[in-house]
């Protein structure tokens, strides 16, 4: 005999909702240190860069932060 699953969905938002927030804390972070990188940047080739890199956190963390069902 197979063992019965229950599935609990309560449950599983609770951990959608952290595990959304600890991704979310972790970008931030990233963001921020990319910000420092970036304002400490010498010549324009490395302050491209960190801002490219800023832009597409910023777009990650919006859309993350969008994400419905949770």
């Amino acid at each position: 005999m197979e063992p019965i699953l229950i599935f609990d969905e309560k449950k599983a938002k609770e951990d959608a909702k952290e595990l959304k927030e600890k991704i979310l804390a972790s970008l931030k972070a990233q963001l921020e240190e990319v910000r420092r990188k970036r304002e400490r940047a010498i010549g324009p080739d490395a302050y491209n860069f960190y801002w490219q890199k800023e832009k597409e956190l910023e777009k990650e963390i919006q859309k993350i932060s969008t994400f419905p069902g949770v």
